[in-house]
């Protein structure tokens, strides 16, 4: 049974592709709400003080110890891909559950971007927040297997908090802080039987680095 989940999960990432590097925002969002960033240098918590990892969604550990790899492929534990956690993040979108993913690079604006995201073949929760100038915005989306998508579905932020570890940081340092955000996601195309609303929360810590490609560089934000 657990192979047989494993290869229906492969199949659902190939034809709807999941959260990472290179997703784009849905068009049509409105204008969200800004915020201003708090900024607390001593930011702390179980979260920051050891460090976790995972492996990839499709490499499988069973009960008994032993690894199914549900793509194909080696199995040798030596050569498995193992990924960092750097969030751990609450949300209450397709049941509760927890993101493990943040990535935070610096985009053509000079915005501090944070990318709040699932790895998984499960779960498809996407949070990106811009910072710059001291406040913030944040926009939500998701994909739904099937016909659906995401199309029709508008997310608006009703209630945002972000606390960073500091104002200025370099290609390299670590970018630390707290995320509490709530959305109302609405469908508004009448083929999915008409407009639907429901609130979706997303709340938790986020430990990365900065990527940024320009050497040695301070950028404030």
């Amino acid at each position: 049974m657990n192979r047989l989940i494993g290869y229906l999960l492969a199949l659902l990432f190939l034809i709807f592709p999941i959260s990472g590097d290179g997703v784009e925002m849905p068009n049509g969002q409105p204008t969200q709400i800004r915020t201003k960033v708090r900024y607390d240098s001593k930011i702390s918590g179980s979260f920051f003080a050891a460090a976790k990892w995972s492996y990839p969604w499709w490499i499988v550990q069973h009960e008994d110890g032993h690894i199914e790899n549900t793509m194909g492929g080696t199995t040798d534990k030596k050569e498995l891909p193992k990924l960092k956690h750097t969030a751990k993040c609450f949300t209450s979108h397709q049941g509760e559950h927890w993101i493990r993913f943040c990535k935070a690079t610096l985009n053509a604006d000079g915005a501090l971007e944070l990318f709040i995201h699932d790895e998984s073949a499960s779960y498809w929760d996407n949070l990106r927040i811009l910072v710059k100038g001291g406040e913030f915005t944040s926009q939500y989306w998701t994909s739904y297997p099937g016909d659906k998508g995401d199309e029709g579905l508008i997310w608006t932020t009703i209630s945002q908090s972000l606390v960073l570890n500091k104002r200025n940081y370099r290609k390299g340092h670590e970018v630390r802080g707290r995320i509490k955000f709530t959305c109302l996601q609405e469908e508004t195309n009448v083929k999915y039987n008409g407009r639907f609303t429901r609130s979706i929360t997303i709340k938790g810590v986020f430990q990365t680095e900065l990527e940024y490609p320009i050497k040695g560089k301070m950028v404030g934000i």
